[in-house]
């Protein structure tokens, strides 16, 4: 697939000119074949099955899910047809609003009544963002990776940062253009404009439609009940509010890289998924996908902590984060988000 099909397709970056034959929306049912399969046998599937069932199980009826990691988007959309029925609700990739052919397959597809984004949606969506691109570059306050230069008073943009914002104004206007319908997020990249709509919801995070005061106790609560199953099925009940992140490092050196399982009282599958530690790049099952769920909703709680109006917020937010934090870690130490953000 890789070498043969991927390589002509419009979507994938390749020397040349794409195979126009290529250039249709019966691409994407291909894409997301493939990659489904690839998800569930590289290791085990049993926790990312569970996952993808538990997301799409979970989601309401004609609810919209933005899908930006490869398991969450290849992994729920297999989990949530695998039963034979219409799926019950929209499952959007994150990285694709811009693409043109994406959307077209979406408006063949959908089996709810969604408003789609528009030419005009997404010609304002590019000129907001070089506008703001623009100001941001004269007042040097562009973000880490974001290559924007003037070019005889032009602006020019290169590399994922870019299309990424680009991509998260897409989100807004379709978030805007479909008030009637509840949204969620498997993030990939984080939107800054939804920062105070999220709230926890599973792996997941779900995007209100108007934006959160704050966090209210019960659905850090409810946070916190899940993610203690999660860690207590996986890695074992042993990682507390108390314990430290020396001891947690300790653990992962003796489980993941030792391979040392004595007294080791979870799931051995899920530790033996995380392959390739020493080469982040490489990482694939449940390990790497719990991980980046956490740390997803670890992130949240930390922009929470930065923006909280009272110290007691801020402490009841930064508590949170730093559990979060340290149970994505040792879910999957080699996922960089977990210990870069917690740094």
């Amino acid at each position: 697939f890789s070498k043969r099909i991927a390589p002509r397709s419009y979507q994938f970056e390749h020397p040349g000119e794409p195979d126009e034959r290529y250039s249709t929306t019966a691409w994407q049912p291909v894409n997301e074949a493939h990659f489904a399969y690839q998800q569930l046998t590289v290791a085990n599937p049993k926790h990312l099955l569970a996952f993808g069932r538990h997301i799409s199980d979970s989601l309401p009826t004609n609810s919209i899910y933005f899908a930006g990691t490869d398991a969450g988007r290849f992994v729920v959309d297999f989990a949530s047809l695998a039963n034979g029925r219409p799926r019950s609700f929209t499952l959007i990739s994150q990285n694709q609003l811009a693409d043109g052919m994406y959307l077209e397959y979406l408006s063949a597809t959908c089996t709810t009544e969604i408003r789609l984004l528009t030419n005009e949606d997404s010609s304002k969506s590019f000129t907001d963002y070089f506008a703001d691109a623009k100001r941001r570059l004269e007042a040097n306050q562009l973000k880490p990776g974001e290559h924007v230069e003037l070019t005889n008073g032009r602006v020019q943009v290169s590399g994922m940062v870019p299309v990424m914002e680009i991509n998260g104004l897409l989100a807004r206007a379709f978030f805007e253009k479909n008030s009637t319908n509840e949204f969620f997020i498997d993030n990939q990249w984080a939107f800054d404009w939804a920062y105070p709509h999220f709230e926890p919801y599973g792996f997941i995070l779900k995007i209100n439609r108007e934006p959160l005061s704050e966090l209210n106790e019960e659905a850090v609560q409810r946070d916190h009940e899940f993610w203690k199953h999660q860690t207590t099925q996986t890695i074992g009940d042993w990682l507390g509010e108390s314990t430290s992140i020396a001891e947690i490092c300790d653990w992962v050196e003796k489980v993941y890289l030792q391979e040392d399982l004595s007294g080791f009282k979870g799931d051995v599958d899920f530790v033996r998924t995380a392959k390739n530690l020493k080469s982040p790049s490489g990482i694939y099952g449940a390990s790497a996908v719990f991980s980046k769920s956490r740390a997803n909703i670890a992130d949240v709680y930390a922009w929470r902590a930065a923006n909280a109006k009272t110290k007691q917020e801020k402490q009841r937010m930064s508590k949170a984060a730093d559990l979060a934090f340290r149970q994505a870690i040792a879910l999957g130490p080699a996922q960089l988000d977990a210990a870069r953000d917690y740094y």
